[in-house]
C-alpha cells in the first residue's frame, strides 16, 4: 500500500490521483479533498507547477509532468467547488503550461512528431475540459467569494452584473474555440506515456459534458 505522505516521484503521484478517482466514484468527496491536498503538496515539492524546470526533461517526461499537474488542478477545482472549501492551488502559484495538443504516439524521447493534417488530438479535448474548469474557478472566486460585501440597502449579498456578463463572455469564447471530437479512438494498448495518463485524462474527458451542462443549465 502506498504511503501518501511519502510521495516523491511521478509514479506515486499518479497512484494517488487514481485513488482520488476511486474515492470520487464512491461519493467520498471529503476523502478526495484530503488526498488532493497531499498530492498537491507533493507536486509542488517536485516542481510540477513550474515550467522553467521542463528543460531538464525529455519530451515524454515533460508531458507527463504537465498532465499530472493539470489533472491535480482540475480535481482541486472540482472537488473544492463541490464541497464549498478553499482551493489548494491559486492562479498566482504556478506558471505551468497546458499539455500540448498531440497524441501519445507522436511524442518520443527524442522529440515530437507532427500529427497528420485533419487529425484532432484527444489532448485537445482534455485541455478544453481544463479551460472550462478554470472558468469554474473564476466563477467561484468572483461571484461566490468567501469575503462578501453586503449591500447597505438590504443587508444581503448582491453580485455585480458586470461579473456575470464577463463570465458569460468567457464561456462563449470557450465554446467558440473548443476542439472538435477526436478523429480516432483511444488505443487499448498503452503508448509511450502509459496507461495511467490515458486513464486519468479519459476520466476527465468523460466529465466534460456534465460540466458543460452545469454551466449552461
Amino acid at each position: 500500500m502506498i504511503d501518501a505522505m511519502d510521495c516523491h516521484d511521478i509514479t506515486s503521484l499518479q497512484t494517488i490521483l487514481c485513488m482520488v478517482i476511486y474515492f470520487q466514484s464512491l461519493g467520498l468527496m471529503h476523502c478526495c479533498y484530503s488526498y488532493i491536498s497531499v498530492a498537491i503538496a507533493s507536486a509542488f515539492r517536485m516542481g510540477l507547477h513550474r515550467s522553467l524546470v521542463l528543460r531538464f526533461f525529455d519530451p515524454i517526461e515533460q508531458e507527463v509532468r504537465k498532465r499530472a499537474f493539470w489533472v491535480l488542478q482540475t480535481m482541486d477545482t472540482y472537488v473544492a467547488t463541490m464541497l464549498g472549501l478553499p482551493k489548494n492551488i491559486r492562479a498566482e502559484d504556478f506558471d505551468q503550461d497546458l499539455p500540448i495538443d498531440i497524441d501519445d504516439e507522436f511524442i518520443t524521447a527524442d522529440g515530437i512528431i507532427p500529427m497528420p493534417d485533419g487529425h484532432t488530438s484527444i489532448m485537445a479535448v482534455a485541455n478544453a475540459h481544463t479551460k472550462l474548469l478554470l472558468i469554474m474557478a473564476n466563477v467561484v472566486a468572483r461571484i461566490y467569494p468567501n469575503q462578501k460585501q453586503l449591500s447597505r440597502e438590504c443587508s444581503s449579498y448582491q453580485v455585480d452584473y458586470t461579473r456575470v456578463v464577463n463570465v458569460e463572455a468567457e464561456l462563449e469564447d470557450w465554446f467558440r474555440n473548443v476542439a472538435e471530437p477526436p478523429t480516432v479512438a483511444v488505443p487499448v494498448s498503452p503508448k509511450a506515456l502509459g496507461w495511467v495518463e490515458r486513464h486519468l485524462w479519459s476520466r476527465l474527458w468523460a466529465n466534460i459534458y456534465a460540466d458543460c451542462s452545469s454551466f449552461c443549465a
